[in-house]
């Protein structure tokens, strides 16, 4: 059944089933140009566009009223005039693209079909049992640009609410310009794109986030946020006081970038990377992080665990590289603080210019090296090696069982505040073993070892 084109005079009402169709473009005048009942309709724009004259915004394009279901919209596209400068929105023509005044409804389905320049919402259908916006593009809308149970290979651009608002997103492009608001928010979101303009909002939030990109620009905004993320890349570029470009609870092979807010926070980190440009907040955060990379160019950690970081890898220009309970695997290089810090630390490798390069309390299988500082200090250390070119190689304020120390300036190779076994300490200018109990310990330099009670030595 056709429907009228031109201007209409009053509003259209499709109130029995059937398929619809529009033979010429149609131009509203009266506040909602179209309005469906029924259930068990089609409306075939026919390509053809659906547009309002009012000065003053009102009504929708289309409206969807009642309990209805089986509702298909396609193949159009529908404007008013409503304009924005810096997020607000002026102007007449349609409050909404599509929308519903029922609540939600099932099986309403709306394919190929583009909204632009409305006072409000886009597409907005509500969450239904099975709603569903495919193909479609909303640009320049004052609220939500696309809302549905799910929204597949859509674009939502310039909008004053949530970009993308689905339970399942897919292939969507979400962006908004406002506060509080995301670019894409979504319950599932795979292979989509979020970007928020405005303060506190997100690029893209989600329960579950699948090989998405999340980026902001305003103050207080997190790049990409979720409950569980996997393959997702989030940007935070606010250049004093952004968020973190990441935050998960878990993320898996994630990367999070932020001008000055952490570059990735999640509980479990695993394979991620996360780099912050300046401040005091750190690469990567997470309660356990695994093989993972963090950077800051500031004076936050490159990789920060709260309790286990393991096969990672830290660098910071005035933090320490890596701060961990317990480190395994882990190197950390700092330029002007610790390398790697930690309560445990094995088989690590610690790195500094002016700070000690490892400090625990009990390090095994670990190497330290500064270039002013401490090459390696701990309460007890074993089977370790520490470096430094003017201070302590090795610092051991408890024992030290089969380490090397070594030191280029007058300091002492191997320092063992009270005992050391089977240890060597090599000093050029000063003492190379010091301890008040040594054991099989070799101590070589200039004055040889200073030690208190030797065993098994020369």
């Amino acid at each position: 059944m056709a429907v009228p084109n031109g201007v209409l005079p009053t509003t259209y009402t499709i109130d029995a089933p059937g398929s619809y169709y529009l033979t010429g473009n149609c131009v509203s005048n009266a506040g909602t140009a179209i309005i469906i009942s029924s259930s068990n309709v089609t409306l075939d724009l026919n390509g053809y566009s659906i547009t309002s004259t009012g000065s003053a915004p009102a009504g929708s394009g289309v409206l969807l009223t009642g309990v209805i279901s089986n509702i298909h919209i396609h193949n159009g596209s529908i404007a008013g005039t409503a304009s924005q400068t810096d997020g607000v929105f002026s102007g007449g023509g349609f409050v909404n693209g599509i929308s519903t005044s029922a609540g939600p409804q099932s099986g309403v389905q709306v394919s190929r079909v583009s909204v632009s320049r409305c006072q409000n919402s886009g597409i907005n259908l509500a969450f239904g049992k099975t709603t569903l916006i495919d193909s479609c593009a909303a640009d320049s809308v004052g609220g939500v640009g696309l809302l549905a149970t799910g929204v597949v290979n859509s674009v939502a651009w310039a909008c004053g609410g949530d970009g993308i608002d689905a339970s399942n997103a897919a292939n969507c492009i979400g962006h908004t310009l406002s506060d509080g608001t995301a670019g894409v928010h979504a319950m599932n979101a795979s292979d989509c794109y979020g970007a928020c303009d405005g303060a506190n909002g997100f690029g893209l939030i989600g329960f579950n986030a699948t090989n998405c990109f999340g980026t902001t620009s305003g103050s207080g905004s997190i790049g990409l946020s979720g409950t569980t993320c996997s393959n997702c890349y989030g940007y935070s570029g606010h250049e004093s006081s952004g968020e973190a470009g990441i935050t998960a609870t878990t993320a898996n092979n994630c990367v999070g970038y932020s001008v000055s807010g952490s570059g990735l926070g999640a509980f479990s980190a695993a394979n991620c990377r996360g780099d912050c440009e300046s401040g005091a907040d750190h690469g990567l955060v997470a309660t356990i992080a695994r093989g993972c990379y963090g950077a800051c160019n500031g004076a936050g950690v490159g990789v920060y665990a709260y309790q286990v970081a393991s096969d990672c890898y830290g660098i910071s220009v005035s933090g320490y590289g890596i701060s961990a309970n317990c480190a395994s695997n882990c190197s950390g290089v700092s330029n002007s603080s610790v390398g790697v810090t930690a309560n445990l630390a094995s088989n690590c490798l610690g790195a500094s210019s002016s700070a000690a390069g490892i400090i625990a309390n009990c390090v095994s299988n670990s190497y330290g090296s500064s270039h002013s500082g401490i090459g390696l200090s701990a309460e007890v250390a074993s089977n370790s090696y520490g470096l430094s070119n003017s201070s302590y190689g090795v610092y051991a304020n408890v024992s030290a069982i089969g380490c090397y120390g070594s030191s280029l300036g007058n300091s002492i190779g191997l320092y063992a505040n009270h005992i050391t076994i089977g240890s060597l300490g090599d000093c050029v200018t000063g003492f190379g073993l010091h301890a008040i109990i040594a054991n099989s310990c070799i101590g070589l330099g200039t004055n040889g070892s200073d030690v208190l009670n030797k065993y098994n030595m020369p």
